[in-house]
């Protein structure tokens, strides 16, 4: 039993100075803990630090709006030019379109014109024929009205 006894000590002791190890690591791994969270709080600050420095160097916070507007202006006046360039070729195509139209109206009067002649040339030619029947009528009358003092059987 005294063996047990001196055992279940020594076994005690061994519990108690590992207990003791584990507690004394236990507090050095906090410390530790503690270093390396203040260590990344300070990083996190001088990260921080750095960058609004970089920020206030090139204006980006104070000139955010400022550029977004400048950009929004930008896109303004290129959509503005397109559409002058758009509304530019739009009058060249009703120029080109009112070129077109005129040539199709000269086209169209020119064949009315030539139909016109034509007409006019026919009409010419029925009054020429018209005054050849006419004049050989006048002739035939004439011959006509002259035929009765001439005749010998009218004459009776």
């Amino acid at each position: 039993m005294k063996l047990q006894h001196d055992l279940m000590k020594k076994q005690e002791q061994q519990t108690e100075r590992q207990l003791k190890e584990l507690l004394l690591q236990q507090v050095h791994l906090k410390e530790h803990l503690d270093q390396i969270r203040t260590k990344a709080s300070e990083e996190q600050e001088q990260f921080l630090e750095e960058i609004r420095r970089f920020n206030c160097s090139f204006s980006l916070v104070g000139n955010r709006e400022s550029v977004s507007g400048s950009q929004a202006q930008a896109e303004i006046l290129h959509l503005q030019k397109d559409v002058d360039s758009i509304y530019k070729e739009m009058e060249l195509e009703n120029q080109k379109n009112g070129r077109m139209n005129s040539m199709l109206e000269n086209k169209a009067l020119l064949v009315e014109l030539k139909y016109l002649e034509n007409s006019n040339k026919d009409l010419d030619l029925q009054i020429t024929k018209a005054k050849e029947v006419t004049e050989s009528l006048r002739a035939e009358s004439l011959m006509v009205s002259l035929k009765p003092q001439t005749d010998s059987t009218c004459l009776r």
